[in-house]
């Protein structure tokens, strides 16, 4: 007796695509005066650690009773369900151990924004916004990334359906690839889409979020949360300044001239390597 083929639903395993998949989402806005910080951050990952994390985020989220995980609204989230902070906490635990146990690699890239709103004009014009310049800079670490492993598969870049910035980021990115030979031969996909169909970029927001918030702890001195401790137990690099970019005044005086002369020798519009500016003795 023949027995039928298993039906395929959306979390069966789909065939093999020779595809490296990013996921990134924002935080923070130049638009808003009281947003100290704009950050653009998120996770690289091959088919079997997507896969794998799609299965257990969406098990979670019908275990918890919750249609997805968005950080600007986790605690109205909480308060709706009736759980203690406690509890609201346990939770946000549970979705960031997926994260670290399917070993997603992390990007970000941030900027100071009250320093960005402060640049004089002919720089804003040649980098754009704050938001602008975090997706130029994580188009570029995103491939600097793989080619540090060799990796040769094409690469899919897919970011938060935001659209306010997704037209301009557009825009942004047919410049790059005009500009930039390794962005034409690696990025074969630039996509915006919904974070409650694509729970990848939940993740995404919960390590935009973080950061962000981590970088405010750091200016107020303040402690550490629990859940940034957490998203970085198993993390390759220890702190945001590694594997990740902080666009501060000093970073930003250590590199735009190197930038600028780069920009103007070949017109290319894809921001080049940097260097991390020489930390003070105290």
């Amino acid at each position: 007796m023949s027995v039928p083929p298993f039906p395929r639903g959306r979390l069966c395993q789909p065939e093999y695509t020779l595809v490296i998949t990013c996921f990134f989402d924002d935080s923070g806005q130049e638009g808003q005066a009281d947003h100290r910080h704009v950050v653009l951050a998120g996770y690289i990952g091959n088919h079997d650690s997507w896969w794998l994390f799609q299965q257990r985020w969406e098990h979670l989220l019908m275990v918890h009773g919750i249609p997805e995980i968005h950080m600007k609204n986790w605690l109205s989230t909480a308060a709706a369900k009736g759980w203690s902070t406690v509890k609201r906490n346990t939770v946000l635990l549970d979705f960031i151990e997926v994260i670290n146990g399917c070993r997603l690699i992390g990007l970000g890239a941030a900027v100071d924004a009250n320093v960005w709103r402060n640049l004089p004009e002919a720089r804003r014009k040649k980098f754009g916004d704050a938001q602008e310049f975090c997706f130029q800079r994580i188009v570029r670490r995103t491939i600097d990334r793989l080619e540090q492993v060799e990796s040769r598969e094409d690469i899919s870049l897919i970011f938060d359906q935001d659209f306010t910035i997704a037209g301009r980021r557009l825009n942004l990115f047919k410049h790059i690839y005009k500009g930039d030979s390794r962005v034409r031969n690696r990025v074969a996909q630039v996509s915006f889409a919904n974070s409650r169909a694509f729970s990848q970029l939940q993740a995404a927001d919960i390590l935009a979020w973080h950061t962000r918030r981590q970088l405010y702890a750091q200016e107020k001195h303040e402690p550490e949360l629990a859940s940034w401790k957490a998203l970085f137990t198993k993390m390759p690099f220890v702190a945001l300044d590694y594997e990740g970019e902080f666009w501060n005044k000093e970073m930003m005086e250590a590199n735009f001239t190197a930038v600028e002369k780069e920009l103007a020798a070949n017109g290319r519009i894809a921001i080049q390597g940097v260097s991390s500016p020489k930390k003070k003795k105290k």
